[in-house]
């Protein structure tokens, strides 16, 4: 009896199973909080990317609408042929307050008008200078331009439709469309 007495008081420490199972439940235990940190992280740096991108948006389709709205006209029209003189789907031809000719456009890497460019440009002057507003965080993917009721007389207001989708070009090419109408002051 003095033995088994003396056998217990002896034993003071984990046996390899119980340090087994405890290193077992700690590494899941980690592995797991560290997916979470990695997952969170990810999630934020879509969002900032996400936010970037609307920033860019919203800068662009603001100085767009601004200068639409004080523009003084829209190019005229070609009686001859009934078409819309300086006007297509992919830019935007008009004069501005200033009466200087304005457009819109996508720009290539040249900085000239391009369908399938990658930046949104303004060419200002006659000729006319081009210049990027984008930055490079950010690529055009889609623009469009509807001018509605071209031909309205000059007591109503015209009203032009942009469409345009922004693509980031860090890693998540987090992308964003935005529409907007705008009316041209009447004067």
């Amino acid at each position: 009896m003095i033995l088994r007495d003396f056998d217990k008081k002896q034993q003071k420490g984990f046996t390899l199973l119980e340090t087994l199972v405890s290193l077992g439940l700690f590494a899941l235990v980690i592995s797991v909080g560290v997916g979470i940190f990695v997952g969170g992280s990810n999630y934020q740096r879509k969002t900032i990317e996400l936010l970037s991108v609307q920033r860019e948006a919203g800068y662009i389709m603001e100085i767009v609408s601004r200068e639409l709205r004080m523009g003084a006209d829209l190019p005229v029209i070609d009686t001859d042929n009934n078409s819309q003189v300086g006007q297509s789907d992919d830019y935007l031809e008009f004069i501005d307050y200033n009466w200087d000719k304005k457009v819109y456009c996508r720009l290539d890497s040249n900085g000239s008008c391009d369908s399938s460019g990658k930046d949104f440009g303004v060419g200002v002057g006659n000729p006319l200078f081009f210049h990027k507003i984008n930055s490079t965080e950010v690529e055009v993917e889609n623009l469009k331009f509807y001018v509605n009721d071209f031909d309205a007389p000059l007591n109503k207001q015209k009203f032009i439709t942009v469409s345009l989708t922004l693509k980031s070009t860090k890693k998540y090419h987090t992308k964003i469309t935005l529409q907007t109408s705008i009316a041209m002051r009447i004067y």
